[in-house]
C-alpha cells in the first residue's frame, strides 16, 4: 500500500483505518466464516481423535487364509499348465507332432 509522505503518525493512522475498514468489509463474507469453520472442524477432528473408537486390527479368519492359499495354488497350477502348453506348441512346430498323435 502506497502512503503519501506525511507525518509518520498520520500515515500510521491512515494505514490502520484502512486495515480496520478492510477487515469490517470482508469479515462477514470471508474472515468470520473461515475462523468459525476452522475452529469447528478442528474441534470436531480433535473430539473424533479423542473419543473415537480405535479400530483394532483383527487377524484374518482362517477361512480367508485357506482361500488365499488355494488361490496361490491355482495360480501356480495355471502357470505350470501354460508352460506345458508352450512346450507342446514348440514341439508341434519343430517336429510336426500334434498333441492328438
Amino acid at each position: 500500500m502506497y502512503l503519501i509522505n506525511l507525518h509518520p503518525l498520520i500515515n500510521y493512522c491512515i494505514y490502520h483505518v484502512a486495515c480496520i475498514y478492510n477487515f469490517i468489509t470482508c469479515a462477514t463474507t470471508q474472515v468470520v466464516p473461515y475462523i468459525l469453520g476452522t475452529f469447528v472442524l478442528s474441534n470436531v477432528f480433535f473430539a473424533g481423535c479423542l473419543f473415537g473408537t480405535k479400530s483394532k486390527t483383527k487377524p484374518p479368519p482362517k477361512e480367508l487364509d485357506k482361500l488365499t492359499e488355494l488361490e496361490k495354488r491355482a495360480e501356480n497350477l495355471a502357470n505350470h499348465a501354460q508352460r506345458h502348453a508352450k512346450n507342446i506348441i514348440i514341439l508341434e512346430e519343430k517336429y510336426g507332432i500334434t498333441a492328438k498323435q
